[in-house]
């Protein structure tokens, strides 16, 4: 990468002195360059996630011994959107470091590298996802959303006015948790949808989960079946909704 032969970049470490853990984009086998492709943006790849990783192992690919992947936010989108469609997407994070669970990026590396860090990221990497047509974008949560529209609109306060005429005037090129079209909604974490005993609004998430994982399967594929794991109780949801019901 460009980005990471950046002079300002490239000897960047953690405020103690350690190297960085860098976050690569992950790509589908087969992917013809003609193709649609839809990225999968997720917030941090955590360093707790990292921890149960071998070295070379990717988090959107290593696998335990059942076929289950060992990160966790990684197998419950795995879970969401079904292996065939799963391993289609590209998955990239809109921070270019592992960081800590419920951290940011300056409390790794400082408030000056970070910022250097993330603006050249955005230039570099994550500002080619919104110029070429058939790259679609599917946000993995509002985590990932807010952080990557504030890069886009360089934190400006208008950031979600912004973000919603871009939108808006880009028919299809972000996929939403909303049916409807002007409107731009995220989905729920999919980690949320595992904790029904500590969310609330669970028929409203799964809903939301129902027509996000819909729509990314169709952009791959026109023909996909639809979700419909809260409404018609088809998918591995019911089991998450009869938990939380205490069903």
């Amino acid at each position: 990468w460009n980005y990471w032969n950046r002079r300002e970049i490239k000897d960047i470490k953690t405020l103690d002195g350690k190297e960085l853990y860098r976050n690569y984009l992950s790509l589908p086998l087969g992917l013809d360059k003609d193709e649609t492709c839809v990225v999968n943006i997720l917030h941090y790849f955590t360093l707790e996630e990292t921890n149960k990783l071998s070295d070379g192992e990717s988090c959107f690919t290593a696998t335990w011994s059942d076929g289950t992947l060992k990160c966790n936010t990684p197998e419950f989108d795995r879970l969401l959107f079904g292996d065939k469609y799963y391993h289609r997407l590209v998955f990239i994070d809109v921070v270019p470091v592992a960081i800590r669970y419920e951290t940011v990026l300056e409390q790794l590396v400082g408030k000056k590298n970070a910022g250097v860090m993330l603006a050249a990221y955005f230039e570099d990497v994550l500002s080619i996802l919104l110029r070429v047509e058939n790259i679609l974008l599917a946000f993995a949560a509002g985590s990932s959303f807010e952080a990557f529209a504030k890069l886009m609109f360089k934190g400006e306060s208008t950031w979600k006015e912004n973000f919603g005429e871009y939108y808006r005037s880009h028919p299809g090129k972000i996929i939403s948790a909303s049916e409807d079209p002007n409107v731009y909604v995220a989905p729920p974490h999919p980690c949320s949808c595992y904790q029904p005993g500590k969310q609330s609004n669970m028929k409203t998430k799964l809903w939301r989960c129902d027509i996000f994982s819909t729509s990314v399967r169709r952009a791959l594929d026109p023909s996909a079946s639809p979700i419909e794991g809260v409404r018609g109780k088809q998918s591995w949801w019911s089991d998450v909704l009869e938990a939380h019901e205490g069903g």
